[in-house]
């Protein structure tokens, strides 16, 4: 009996450990669900605007991705432009032009705006949030010296400032007494409100946007638009009349083929900004495939190739 024993107790020793881990690990861990996002199948995978074209079918919108944009679209429907390359031709800016004066609905942003239409003839300018910012704190310095009495301190240059706030950025925390936790990068921050204005608010029951991240752009206008998105800062959004059609310029960029555009309100407000009407269309249109520097130049200038 006694060897059955000596036999038996390294197992029973073993189980006993055994049972202590458990029990701690129970003790002091927790266990959670996580929703683990499938990855894309079938059309989803083939298709980057897979979301977005269904969301808009569900508004009753069609959805057209033209890789070439030879013809522009009806004039009932809505462009939009997401970059600078769809085409470089002088030409096109003047087509483009006379399309919205002609009833057209064209939405551009602000890598785009610049080379597609003049904007100061609208009556628009475009500035920095940075900038603003930054006259804001002139401003108060100035304000608040001339209460006081004293002379109000110099103003720095922009690279003083830039210097400064790199310094901010970049100086080391006070250390926290205690042992050092590891870093956890902070989850975006979805806390910037805009304000839905304008002459004509698209969503009467939605007059505040909540979103992620603001836009670095603000826009300021010289009359009021039909249609706009503002902050504390100035126009993030707006729209206006060019003739029988209207321009719509904004500072924010939607993510057209990220899963975080139905979150929040930014769904709300893209339905806004491409007014989003049912039986209509949305012309999406990227960066046209352009042609290799050899097949251009011999398109543009062969005869100086041959003669060269």
């Amino acid at each position: 009996m006694s060897s059955m024993l000596r036999r038996s107790l390294p197992w029973l020793l073993l189980l006993a450990v055994l049972l202590g881990a458990g029990a701690l690990l129970v003790r002091y861990t927790r266990w959670e669900e996580k929703r683990v996002p499938l990855p894309p199948q079938g059309e989803a995978e083939t298709d980057r605007h897979y979301q977005l074209r269904h969301w808009l079918a569900k508004q009753g919108v069609t959805l057209q991705t033209p890789s070439e944009l030879g013809t522009l679209p009806p004039v009932t429907d809505t462009l939009v432009l997401t970059s600078p390359l769809w085409d470089v031709r002088q030409s096109r800016e003047q087509d483009l032009k006379r399309w919205v004066e002609a009833g057209g609905h064209l939405v551009l942003f602000p890598n785009t705006d610049e080379a597609m239409l003049k904007l100061n003839p609208l009556g628009i300018e475009e500035t920095s949030e940075w900038q603003l910012q930054r006259e804001q704190r002139k401003a108060e310095a100035k304000a608040r010296a001339a209460a006081s009495g004293h002379a109000a301190p110099p103003e720095k240059s922009d690279e003083d400032e830039d210097d400064e706030d790199d310094e901010e950025d970049t100086a080391p925390a006070t250390p926290a007494s205690g042992p050092a936790l590891p870093r956890v990068p902070p989850p975006p921050k979805c806390d910037w409100t805009a304000k839905d204005a304008g002459a004509q608010p698209f969503f009467a029951e939605l007059p505040i946007y909540q979103l992620c991240r603001s836009p670095s752009t603000v826009f300021k206008s010289r009359d009021l638009p039909a249609w706009g998105v503002r902050d504390e800062l100035g126009w993030r959004a707006l729209r206006l009349p060019l003739g029988r059609g209207e321009l719509t310029l904004s500072a924010w960029y939607p993510n057209l083929d990220n899963p975080d555009l139905m979150k929040h309100d930014h769904a709300p407000l893209l339905a806004a900004m491409l007014k989003l009407r049912p039986g209509r269309q949305v012309w999406l249109m990227g960066s046209a495939s352009l042609p290799t520097l050899p097949s251009w130049l011999w398109q543009q200038a062969a005869p100086v190739l041959l003669l060269a």
